[in-house]
């Protein structure tokens, strides 16, 4: 065998190698991906679930999904259509809620998995600060229980609570092991 024989067969080995670490790189960066997302949505259930049992059980309770339903109402009404009322207009603002609430969540835990539970703590806050004081910078008329400073610091609470059942959920699928993903 001589030497131009070996250098052959090492880059075709390198070659090989190589394409198949390309390929584990983006099995493993979609599998973060769906990670994320998948946490993003079960903290985004965490917190509609937290807010629904806090608003049964209590007066003075957030009413986000009112401040969801006028924002809906009026994004319907900007396009030009009719938006639906009643428990159709709750269930559709429950469901952008859990959609764009999981996909925020799911964002903030994407990418390099370092510090998910701060991430998901800071991002939970800033979503709760947001959704406290940006309705009134859209025109949107917030409920009196978002007026009143404890509304306001349960809102935001609320919203970190989700962040960090996100980021649990996220550092609990990091630790199953790849054979029990597959």
């Amino acid at each position: 065998m001589d030497v131009e024989q070996t250098s052959e067969k090492g880059r075709a080995f390198a070659a090989a190698a190589e394409g198949a670490i390309e390929g584990d790189l983006r099995r493993d960066r979609a599998r973060r991906w769906l990670r994320a997302l998948g946490s993003g949505v079960i903290g985004a259930a965490a917190l509609s679930g937290a807010h629904e049992a806090l608003r049964f059980n209590k007066w003075s309770a957030p009413r986000m999904n009112r401040v969801g339903e006028r924002s809906l109402a009026r994004l319907v009404r900007r396009a030009g259509k009719r938006p639906p009322r009643g428990a159709a207009l709750y269930t559709a603002a429950l469901a952008s809620d859990l959609g764009l609430n999981g996909l925020t969540y799911g964002l903030a835990l994407a990418g390099e998995p370092v510090r998910p539970w701060l991430r998901g703590l800071f991002s939970g806050a800033f979503m709760g600060v947001a959704s406290v004081f940006l309705p009134a910078l859209f025109g949107v008329k917030r409920p009196r229980q978002l007026r009143s400073w404890d509304g306001q610091a349960m809102a935001i609470g609320l919203y970190a609570l989700g962040g960090l059942c996100a980021a649990a959920c996220y550092s609990a699928m990091a630790r199953v092991p790849r054979e029990a993903e597959a």
